[in-house]
């Protein structure tokens, strides 16, 4: 990313409505995780997720969830998961390519954007997981060595 993308974006807080709205995709989200993996909210972490994502993936049974709910279910969750453990905050974007949901690292400025990296994946029909975690450890790694460079402990 160049400085200009970035200085092209704007952010701005979650409205009411946004609010809601991961809300009830982070509980349509624990619930596809119950119904893949039998987990309960407090055990769903990046790992996790992935399992839940290759289950379904390789389900052929119908009904079951529909991609937006796949999508908007992990992605929330992925990105609860990422302010729980690391401190990121959801915010709003819009840049050239238009708005969204995004989680932002306060103090790094890094940006995820959880739902729309679900949706690739869906859109690209990966079968395998294990792309939640591989973000995941992948900053977590980079949160504890800018702390690290910084003088201060990290927290990954």
């Amino acid at each position: 990313m160049t400085k200009q993308d970035k200085a092209e974006r704007e952010f701005w807080p979650l409205s009411e409505e946004d609010r809601k709205f991961l809300g009830d995709a982070r509980n349509v989200g624990e619930r596809i995780c119950d119904y893949y993996a039998d987990l309960a909210p407090e055990d769903i972490g990046p790992s996790e997720l992935d399992e839940v994502y290759e289950t379904w993936m390789g389900d052929k049974n119908e009904p079951k969830p529909s991609e937006a709910e796949l999508v908007n279910g992990l992605g929330a969750l992925l990105g609860f998961i990422m302010a729980e453990r690391h401190g990121f905050e959801w915010m709003n974007t819009r840049d050239v390519w238009g708005e969204g949901l995004t989680a932002v690292h306060p103090e790094t400025q890094w940006q995820i954007y959880p739902i729309n990296f679900v949706w690739k994946r869906v859109d690209e029909k990966e079968s395998k997981g294990g792309f939640f975690q591989a973000l995941h450890d992948h900053i977590a790694e980079e949160i504890r060595k800018k702390g690290t460079q910084q003088g201060a402990p990290g927290d990954a």
